[in-house]
């Protein structure tokens, strides 16, 4: 068990928050995905996926690498990120300004990052798989790209998933603060509870980093798209390494698309996001208070 003021008591609530939001935006992110990989001219449908897995598949496809890889990624996201700003700065969140707090937050992504990238791998192929190869297993899918291509296979797309979570916290922890603050001031007359203050800033400050990310976010889901296409013409290092093949995709797309192309799916992605930024700032200083820690964990 954790000892009272150490960082991993705040595991627990984290843990929490991040499980029921991830659970809550999962129907969301799969059409966001959706549309992301039709950035390339390649489609795969919302209607074509209700006809290849039911509308039951909209809660179900892919569920369980996305449910575990969005929990595990938000809790070592705001598990880490009071712990890189204190490093960084030598002073607690409470303290810190708009841009120490984006800089601590584009830095806390790292260990993320190394953690989820196949786990993001296994969620597209799941929801793109339309003859259901794999059966809805992660694992199996993994497996098989792992078996075809080795390491490299399975961390396809970690420079997307890299610049996309770097963006993204950045901006969220950057702003956070500001709208909470913007929220308060509209209500004079001090009507709302702090945990509706609270959500109202954490789904303005989702849908900023939503903004920033998208771009990326587009490539990096293109990039994963290749490469379990199988079709691809560039190595397994390329694809899973070079912030060139970012490059060089983006453009792509811009060229078939124009720069709205890097956008696609933005409505739905700003409100996954913009939800999921909504919870995590509602529901962590909830289950703090409930299981009695009362620290600043953003």
């Amino acid at each position: 068990m954790a000892s009272k003021g150490s960082a991993f008591e705040t595991l627990a609530p984290i843990s929490a928050a991040c499980a029921v939001t991830a659970a809550a935006m999962y129907p969301v992110d799969v059409v966001r995905a959706l549309k992301m990989a039709s950035a390339t001219g390649h489609g795969y449908t919302a209607s074509e996926f209700i006809a290849k897995h039911g509308v039951r598949g909209m809660l179900t496809q892919g569920v369980a690498p996305e449910v575990a890889r969005a929990t595990w990624m938000r809790v070592l996201k705001f598990f880490f990120f009071p712990i890189t700003f204190q490093f960084m700065w030598g002073k607690p969140v409470a303290q810190g300004n708009s841009a120490q707090n984006g800089l601590a937050g584009m830095v806390a992504v790292a260990p993320e990052v190394a953690t989820i990238t196949t786990l993001e791998l296994a969620k597209i192929g799941l929801q793109l798989d339309s003859e259901k190869r794999f059966a809805n297993s992660g694992v199996r899918l993994a497996k098989h790209v792992y078996g075809e291509r080795g390491f490299v296979g399975v961390m396809a797309g970690w420079q997307g998933v890299q610049a996309r979570q770097m963006l993204w916290t950045g901006a969220y922890f950057a702003t956070l603060d500001s709208y909470k603050a913007l929220v308060a001031s509209a209500d004079t007359s001090d009507a709302l509870p702090v945990s509706v203050r609270n959500f109202a800033g954490g789904f303005l400050a989702g849908v900023t980093g939503a903004a920033a990310n998208t771009p990326a976010d587009v490539i990096r889901t293109n990039i994963q798209k290749e490469a379990l296409s199988g079709k691809s013409k560039d190595s397994g290092v390329r694809l899973a390494f070079s912030f060139g093949k970012m490059l060089s995709l983006g453009s792509e797309i811009v060229a078939a698309r124009g720069a709205a192309g890097l956008y696609s799916g933005f409505g739905f992605k700003a409100l996954h996001m913009g939800g999921s930024g909504a919870f995590v700032a509602m529901l962590i200083p909830v289950f703090s208070s409930l299981m009695g820690i009362n620290r600043e964990l953003m």
